[in-house]
Order: C-alpha cells, then structure tokens, then sequence
C-alpha cells in the first residue's frame, strides 16, 4: 500500500491558493485541525479526534451548498 501523498503537478494551485477565495471555509478548516491536535491532547484516541473532524467536515460541507 502506498501511503504517500501525490507530488502535485507543476500546474496545480496549492491549497493555500484555492482556498484564498474561500476565506470562510479555509478558517473553519484550520479550526478543525486546531480542534484534532486539541482532543490529541486532552486524551482522545486518534480515531476520536477523526470522528470530530469528519462530524465538522460534513457541517462545513452543508454550510458550503
């Protein structure tokens, strides 16, 4: 299995760059991840800490449509 993440191409705008248009859900993204390195560090199992994202992940979601 190959865990690694694919070399982006050349012509492929950064995640950064994409979301620089969509400053809302850049900031709740990087809520989430703030929210998982906290639950790591308040006890939670990895697969905890998963679940809470993937919970906000979909309320992002919603809110985006």
């Amino acid at each position: 299995m190959n865990d690694e993440l694919p070399v982006p191409l050349q012509n492929e705008a950064s995640l950064d760059a994409r979301f620089a248009q969509r400053p809302h859900a850049y900031a709740r993204l990087r809520q989430i991840a703030d929210m998982m390195d906290q639950a790591i560090v308040q006890g939670c199992t990895a697969d905890q800490a998963e679940a809470r994202a993937v919970e906000q992940i979909r309320h992002l979601g919603r809110d985006l449509y």
